[in-house]
């Protein structure tokens, strides 16, 4: 069933596409761009770094590959003082002969998805030649080697699911290749706005047109060959509403990120969608769309070398997609790989939230990686506009050693006590306008027991909360909670104490005097910072015998905690294993908003 819905949804965009085809095709030899629209590129291109000169865009010399094809990612258009501004982002590809190393790695992906291989292929160096590949994926620039030729050992077949879905990967980008944007118009008019801008050198286009008639649809064309041309219908977003923001990889589609990796490249490269399913999530997102016409944006770390993937998946259960936001590698492998994923997705989370100021959102994520740590960072600025987070529990992730049921359980009693704390979002600004934790030294804090020996107090001393915010961001903080409390007038941010202020740190030789319970209480909460690895700790207890702890418990009840003492009270948090869990809940409190 889900096959046939989406075979005629795609069929019925290829005719919508077709037909703008043939309609744009002859317009685009006499289209020309008025000044106005000229001035509106001109401020547009310079916040994208994007050239303005438009007449030396095209050379002589530059022509575009055969079988070379546009991609336009799902995006939308917004109402901004009477004026449309749409966004348009994508990608100019072309298909040729693969090269050694592509060859290379298609080879390692097709054995290793296989169930059984006789010849085993090491998981790691696989994961480390998607890395490679991703960070520096060969564009038309480079020369191909006498190895690049057709080899016929690789050739695929029409059942060559592996190589279908390793497209983005193996593909050679477009650089600095020319292109026209023109955006389309519902209604018939003089004059529709055009832009000319080249791709950057991992072939990605992206920019923002501002028209003052609404738009239907963008159209991306080569600016060499008139005939390569894309096109996309553009979906209008009203100023005020309810928007979802989703994670994607075990929040909508089986990865198995926690797992074993050589499963996890089955799941990706592999395994049919229809087994990647999490069941009832395309129907909870289907019927927020049909009662309360939500936008729903999919924002994701991974990259946008396998959309087509993503994309595949969405449009065969027939998800509502309303854009997506994947992660660029920008060539620099280390902050690629070593940024924290919750920082990596908060670029794209800060940029909805400040482009629908009026929109309120719900925003659903997973307990496998950084949801949690990237949603809760947005509620410094953002909280008044975040009506829930919901969190799905990924299996294995809550407990190292199986208990994941009872430390589901400890985290409902944890976050039953928000009910119990009344005007908690007013006072909690209050207390604490920034949200930002101070690090360990504004704690320190010495003492003297009866015997004389020095010590240091781990559990008297609350730490106080000091702003590393920037200005502008600490501003929006105080707007947040003036929004929430109705006052006039906030207390300053307590400044970060200097460093020549601070006590001196304890030396690391001294010896301590402190109860066992006491250390064991604060290990656990400072466990709360650290990404689980899936394996336990172990300590010596009273008795000096080995004990286990659960790692991953221990840092989910110190995050369950950091809810109660840092979330709003009007945000409703809930973690769910099955949408069944939170589908009431987010209808009831979508009709209350729009009521």
């Amino acid at each position: 069933m889900h096959n046939i819905h989406g075979q005629n949804e795609s069929n019925q965009e290829e005719k919508v596409s077709n037909l703008i085809k043939n309609k744009l095709i002859g317009a685009y030899r006499t289209a020309k761009e008025s000044p106005y629209v000229k001035s509106l590129y001109q401020e547009t291109a310079s916040a994208f770094n994007v050239s303005t000169d438009s007449t030396s865009a095209v050379s002589k010399d530059i022509s575009i590959p055969e079988n070379s094809s546009i991609v336009i990612y799902p995006n939308y258009s917004r109402v901004v003082d009477g004026v449309y501004i749409t966004r348009v982002k994508g990608v100019v590809t072309t298909n040729g002969p693969l090269s050694r190393k592509s060859r290379f790695l298609l080879s390692m992906a097709r054995r290793l998805t296989k169930v059984n291989d006789s010849e085993e292929v090491d998981s790691g160096e696989f994961a480390s030649e998607i890395r490679d590949a991703l960070t520096y994926q060969e564009n038309t620039d480079m020369k191909p080697s006498s190895q690049d030729e057709y080899d016929p050992s690789i050739s695929s077949t029409s059942n060559d699911v592996v190589k279908e879905r390793m497209e983005g990967i193996l593909t050679k980008v477009v650089a600095r290749t020319p292109l026209n944007i023109v955006v389309g118009s519902e209604e018939p008019v003089d004059e529709l706005s055009s832009v000319k801008l080249q791709t950057d050198n991992f072939g990605t286009f992206q920019i923002a047109i501002t028209t003052d008639y609404k738009p239907s649809y963008v159209a991306v064309s080569s600016d060499i060959d008139e005939s390569l041309l894309q096109t996309a219908v553009v979906e209008i977003l009203d100023p005020k509403g309810v928007s979802i923001i989703t994670d994607i990889d075990d929040t909508i589609r089986l990865t198995g990120v926690l797992g074993e990796k050589r499963e996890m490249f089955r799941n990706i490269f592999s395994k049919p969608f229809s087994s990647c399913e999490i069941p009832g999530v395309s129907e909870w997102y289907q019927d927020l769309r049909r009662k309360f016409n939500c936008p729903f944006h999919y924002v994701s770390n991974s990259p946008w070398q396998i959309f087509n993937i993503v994309h595949g998946f969405m449009q065969y259960l027939n998800f509502p997609i309303t854009s997506i936001h994947l992660r660029q590698y920008s060539g620099n492998i280390v902050s690629s790989f070593t940024q924290p994923s919750a920082e990596r997705k908060r670029p794209s989370l800060v940029n909805l939230f400040e482009e629908f100021p009026e929109r309120k959102f719900i925003l659903v994520g997973d307990t496998g990686e950084q949801d949690l740590e990237a949603y809760m960072s947005l509620i410094p600025q953002f909280a008044p506009q975040i009506l829930a987070i919901y969190m799905r529990v990924v299996p294995t992730s809550l407990s190292s050693i199986g208990n994941d049921d009872s430390a589901l359980e400890e985290i409902k009693d944890i976050l039953d006590k928000r009910n119990s704390i009344k005007n908690k979002d007013v006072q909690q600004f209050f207390n604490n306008p920034t949200g930002v934790d101070s690090d360990g030294s504004d704690n320190e804090e010495f003492v003297t027991n009866q015997n004389g020996a020095t010590s240091y107090n781990f559990g008297l001393t609350k730490a106080r909360r000091r702003s590393s915010l920037s200005f502008g961001a600490a501003k929006n903080t105080f707007n947040t909670a003036v929004q929430m409390s109705g006052v006039k007038k906030l207390a300053p941010i307590v400044p970060r104490k200097p460093e020549s202020l601070r006590g001196i740190k304890l030396d690391q030789n001294l010896n301590l005097e402190v109860p066992e319970a006491t250390i064991k209480s604060n290990v656990e909460s400072k466990l709360s910072t650290i990404e689980p690895t899936g394996t336990t700790i172990s300590e010596s207890n009273v008795n000096g015998q080995p004990q286990m702890v659960d790692k991953r418990r221990a840092i989910w009840r110190a995050k369950a905690q950091r809810i109660v003492d840092e979330v709003p009270q009007h945000i409703d948090v809930k973690f769910w294993e099955t949408p069944e869990d939170i589908k009431a809940s987010s209808i009831e409190l979508i009709s209350k908003e729009i009521d």
